[in-house]
């Protein structure tokens, strides 16, 4: 599980808290380039990674959990704690 809420993760891929929460996505997007949170999980699902934890650009305060189905491992189970789904 890749988590970006991590200040150490962020730290390792050179972006801060404000770069993924970064309100201008949607402009970005119109110009066909990707969000960096979208880019970083395009890379983290092709190096393996399962799943991604990261703060929400859509409903602040909250955390967006994204799971790669094409990367589980045999086995691999998703089991929330302390969760709310909205």
């Amino acid at each position: 599980m890749l988590d970006l809420r991590s200040k150490r993760v962020r730290r390792r891929l050179k972006c801060t808290t404000s770069e993924l929460l970064d309100p201008d996505w949607q402009a970005l997007a119109s110009d066909g380039a990707p969000a960096l949170s979208q880019s970083i999980g395009a890379v983290a699902a092709e190096v393996g990674y399962e799943a991604l934890l990261a703060p929400s650009a859509a409903v602040r305060g909250t955390v967006t959990l994204v799971v790669f189905p094409g990367t589980l491992l045999a086995g691999s189970r998703l089991i929330p704690h302390g969760l709310r789904v909205r």
